[in-house]
């Protein structure tokens, strides 16, 4: 699995906290401040892409505000990313994309200011699993 951590600045954290900010707000106030964190996310993403060749790229990562779960207790939830994978099969000069989805895990750690995201692992499957 694979963490994304990136630094929550104090007043959107606050304004969360306070319950002036939803958490779809969250997510966006948060991405706008730390442009990296898409890069990160997206270099997670590929691994569910990676086995079916095409150079895969993500294009146009979005977060899904309506199906953001927060439980305020315990500071977590999951967050479902809508992103496009391109592919180019360069032998062949085809290029395809197709849309994905994928739920994450997340928490956020109000003692050190930070957002983790968890990625995931794909799900693999062997032929050796089927006897």
């Amino acid at each position: 699995m694979a963490t994304v951590t990136v630094n929550v600045p104090t007043d959107i954290q606050k304004k969360l906290a306070d319950g002036d900010l939803t958490i779809g707000r969250f997510f966006i106030d948060v991405f706008d401040s730390d442009k990296a964190i898409k890069t990160e996310i997206c270099a997670s993403l590929l691994a569910f892409h990676d086995d079916v060749g095409g150079s895969p790229e993500i294009e146009s990562l979005e977060i899904d505000q309506q199906q953001i779960t927060f439980d305020a207790v315990t500071n977590s939830g999951k967050i479902l990313f809508r992103y496009r994978v391109r592919f180019y099969y360069g032998c062949a000069d085809i290029n395809k994309d197709e849309p994905a989805n994928e739920r994450s895990d997340f928490e956020i750690d109000n003692i050190n200011n930070k957002l983790l995201v968890h990625i995931h692992d794909p799900i693999r499957r062997d032929t050796i699993d089927e006897f």
